[in-house]
């Protein structure tokens, strides 16, 4: 009898040995291959074996070598098995578990000569996971002068064996699902190239058919080349200014926050709208806080979210309702009693480049996300049918 194998561990003896086993923190926090790195390092140990190995399925009839561990292991990077060649092959044909100790008394193995004389007894354990896969095999030899497996020992590997095939088939599964996310993930990003390309289209064709129209007038009626020359003017203005919204957009944006109250952006916005409320007809109340306290914001950016606020207020106003703008230790609303969203323009409300407008490029409002995120705040759109809209800036401490 050799040392080795009474230093062989009893389960019952050290009992959390072996269901360390069972442990699928590697699985989960480093991947597959250092989850089955340590199952092959711990199972040569556990079971005294001089040898182990793992090979993982990679084609129909073929397995590759995963890992190896044990002082006698001599397994050459790249090795193969073939389902049916080899003695691991024959084995995993079968699908059975076997101990392998004298190939000469196992009748279907007569012919095979490259079992290692320096190997006495071997475990050959297929991993079969649950849908009766077979994924990968597990090797476990022992060196001739160490004491053959036994039929215990057999019994306890194939449990091991199953957990090992269930954390490769759920390792597959998980890897799958990551695909198929990167895939979605992938094509929803060209959807949205093509949504915001499409509606970039869009806006520059409708002053480029206003510009292409006068200058089409001037050849034909030279003598009205002033009053076409304005309409173009005007026309290269407006394709201007979308380009200037769209590269905002595009951009990321960058707040240098100082002291100051929330109160100066929304009662210097107000002033620049007061004009327009008046001309349409709709009374508008700007009411800060008297108490509004000292914070820390980009007056100057969170004036253009205000503002942007306000005009899709103003838009979405008749003669007659109301806007009113508030402000104090929470943050800034602005609230109308306009024409208001069902649930669906809601939802698309806060998509850039959608817009119910004719002439709206729908990025005003992701402007003032965008702005409001950048300072760390948040933003809640509410909004109802014929009721009106309302849309708070809830400031976080600062």
């Amino acid at each position: 009898m050799s040392g080795r194998m009474t230093a062989f561990p009893e389960p019952h003896s050290q009992p959390e040995r072996f269901w360390s086993l069972f442990d699928l923190t590697d699985l989960f926090a480093s991947g597959l291959e250092s989850y089955l790195q340590r199952l092959t390092v711990s199972c040569s140990e556990w079971f005294g074996a001089s040898g182990a190995s793992l090979f993982l399925r990679d084609g129909p009839e073929t397995l590759s070598l995963a890992c190896a561990a044990g002082v006698q292991t001599r397994i050459p990077t790249g090795s193969v098995i073939s389902l049916g060649e080899g003695v691991a092959g024959r084995v995993l044909k079968r699908g059975k578990p076997r101990i392998l100790n004298d190939l000469n008394n196992e009748s279907d193995l007569t012919d095979i000569d490259s079992h290692s004389p320096s190997v006495s007894s071997s475990m050959v354990l297929p991993l079969i996971d649950p849908s009766g896969e077979t994924v990968g095999v597990l090797n476990l030899s022992r060196s001739s002068d160490e004491e053959p497996f036994e039929p215990e020992h057999l019994e306890e590997a194939q449990v091991v064996a199953g957990q090992a095939a269930l954390a490769i088939s759920n390792a597959h599964l998980i890897e799958a699902k990551q695909r198929a996310e990167r895939t979605a993930s992938h094509f929803s990003r060209l959807a949205d190239i093509g949504k915001v390309t499409a509606q970039i289209a869009h806006e520059i064709r409708n002053p480029l058919t206003g510009i292409h129209a006068a200058a089409q007038m001037i050849e034909d009626d030279p003598e009205s080349s002033q009053m076409f020359a304005e309409i173009i003017r005007e026309e290269a203005q407006r394709l201007n200014g979308l380009c200037d919204e769209f590269l905002a957009y595009a951009k990321p944006v960058r707040i240098v926050k100082e002291p100051g109250r929330a109160s100066v952006p929304l009662t210097r916005a107000s002033a620049i709208m007061k004009p327009a409320f008046d001309q349409k007809g709709v009374v508008f109340h700007c009411r800060p806080d008297a108490q509004d306290p000292m914070i820390r914001l980009d007056s100057d950016r969170m004036q253009q979210a205000v503002l942007n606020l306000l005009k899709n207020a103003l838009e979405a106003c008749e003669p007659g309702d109301q806007v009113t703008a508030t402000c104090g230790a929470w943050g800034l609303e602005v609230k109308d009693t306009g024409i208001g969203m069902d649930t669906a323009a809601k939802e698309e409300a806060l998509q850039p480049f959608t817009s119910s407008k004719p002439t709206g490029t729908g990025l005003g409002l992701s402007m003032v996300q965008k702005t409001v995120e950048a300072h760390g705040w948040s933003m809640q759109l509410t909004s109802d049918k014929g009721e009106g809209t309302s849309v708070k800036l809830f400031r976080q401490e600062n």
